[in-house]
């Protein structure tokens, strides 16, 4: 794996480059603040703010990336592991206070069923798992490592709600090979190193209940932004096994 979300998590806090690319397969490339993956509470989108609420007990943070959402529920007094693939995203995560950060991939979870409370997706992580065959494996995952009436606490965007023509002629793309939508394939790149591709799934509204159905979960709170425009919206799922 070329670890360029790591090295940029790195970079920036060493105080060196803030920025780093985030390329999708249609060529398009987009500049990206690496200071919003260590962004405090008090500046978090109100969405995540209410999501983030209903964490409890203990806390599976599933892509913990620069340990902004594991550090905040640490300070709430919860009991948090944060994983991630990335060895240098982990190791930023560490430095920026996240207490308890491991290596590991959450289709391969290395932990007891039923030893958490709460699993996190949060930082628009619910499509992190790929398409969604793999998105619905993801979750299946999670709901064995939580408890039955857990929680999982997701953000996302819905992709398709954008004027931009870049963006929907992407999505007429999508359809026309067949794939969701808001499925994006992207890769990061930072300075002159370019990253491995991997896909990232964005559900519309009306495609989350078929894709978490079946998984161990189901839909408890849908929290929507007051702005019609801003595409965000978080998710929380009850463990229903």
């Amino acid at each position: 794996m070329t670890d360029t979300f790591g090295k940029a998590l790195i970079a920036y806090l060493d105080g060196g480059t803030a920025i780093h690319e985030i390329e999708r397969d249609d060529g398009r490339v987009e500049t990206t603040e690496t200071g919003w993956y260590f962004t405090p509470f008090d500046k978090w989108s109100d969405v995540e703010k209410e999501v983030a609420g209903h964490a409890q007990g203990r806390v599976l943070e599933v892509g913990c990336g620069g340990g902004r959402i594991s550090k905040h529920l640490e300070s709430m007094g919860l009991e948090v592991i944060g994983i991630d693939i990335s060895p240098l995203a982990l190791e930023a995560a560490r430095l920026y206070g996240a207490s308890d950060c491991r290596l590991m991939d959450a289709r391969e979870l290395d932990f007891p069923e039923n030893y958490f409370d709460t699993a996190s997706l949060l930082g628009n992580g619910l499509g992190l798992g790929g398409d969604v065959d793999d998105s619905r494996q993801l979750l299946s995952n999670l709901s064995r490592a939580v408890r039955p009436g857990g929680v999982l606490l997701a953000s996302s965007i819905n992709a398709t709600n954008t004027e931009e023509p870049a963006h929907l002629a992407y999505h007429d793309m999508n359809r026309a090979r067949g794939r969701p939508a808001g499925l994006v394939r992207i890769r990061v790149n930072f300075e002159d190193l370019k990253g491995d591709w991997f896909d990232l799934l964005f559900l519309e509204l009306h495609e989350i209940e078929p894709v978490v159905k079946g998984t161990g979960w189901e839909v408890v709170d849908m929290v929507m932004p007051d702005d019609p425009k801003d595409s965000r919206y978080g998710v929380v799922l009850g463990n229903t096994k």
